[in-house]
């Protein structure tokens, strides 16, 4: 038989196969590279799980801005019609103000015509009570002249 390297195949006959297997001792470099290799699957596999955490968390994130959005989306439609809501008070307080300040105006105006009514009555009604007093006074004096003297 003929010497062959450690687990190569040997031919004994022109049929026969013969296969020897021997034990194998790694070489320094096989080590190295070995151990490289494993820590370069630790690391992959760290960052897989990084990775997948990553987006668990993203997915999450995710979700909750959507559900934000729609909250803001909707906080926004409520501050429009609020915002619409102010603006018609407004213009009706506006409305309401101007009436009154005019509503006011009429009012002084009729307050001072009153006045005005009540003192033109009063100088109406002393004038009328002097000259009915002056009347009164004149129809006695005019009888006590007319009338001769009893004596």
């Amino acid at each position: 038989m003929l010497k062959q390297p450690s687990g190569v195949l040997r031919r004994m006959h022109a049929c026969t196969l013969i296969f020897e297997i021997i034990e194998w001792a790694p070489s320094p470099e096989y080590l190295a590279l070995n151990a490289t290799y494993s820590e370069l699957l630790s690391n992959y596999t760290n960052l897989s799980d990084n990775y997948n955490s990553l987006v668990a968390n993203y997915s999450t994130l995710n979700d909750d801005f959507t559900s934000l959005s729609a909250n803001y989306d909707g906080l926004l439609d409520s501050y429009d019609g609020l915002n619409s809501t102010y603006y018609n008070l407004q213009r009706n307080y506006d409305s309401l103000s101007s009436s009154y300040d005019t509503l006011e105006a009429s009012y002084s105006a009729l307050i001072e015509e009153m006045s005005s009514a009540r003192n033109l009555s009063y100088v109406f009604i002393t004038t009328t009570i002097i000259l009915a007093a002056t009347a009164i006074y004149l129809a006695v004096r005019r009888t006590m002249v007319k009338q001769p003297a009893l004596s």
